[in-house]
């Protein structure tokens, strides 16, 4: 999500959705943590919406968790800076 994406959500004072992967560090460690403590929790305390697929000669899963975003150093400046 580019900055200028992220200030419309932030203006708006809406909702995003982020996928993240790997080849994205910085923002991959920042959200890494916080998730391996998410699934710590009973699975009555989490958030999450699973979805099932099958297409293409496949079967696919796909799980959504929701929580509280949470950055710290250089990423919370980002952020900041946007709102």
């Amino acid at each position: 999500m580019s900055g200028r994406h992220l200030k419309q959500v932030v203006d708006k004072d809406a909702t995003a959705l982020v996928q993240v992967k790997k080849n994205q560090s910085k923002l991959f460690e920042a959200v890494d943590d916080p998730f391996l403590a998410y699934w710590k929790k009973e699975e009555v305390d989490q958030v999450s919406l699973t979805t099932s697929k099958k297409g293409h000669g496949r079967q696919e899963k796909r799980t959504l968790y929701q929580l509280p975003l949470s950055l710290s150093g250089e990423l919370k400046k980002e952020v900041a800076d946007v709102g």
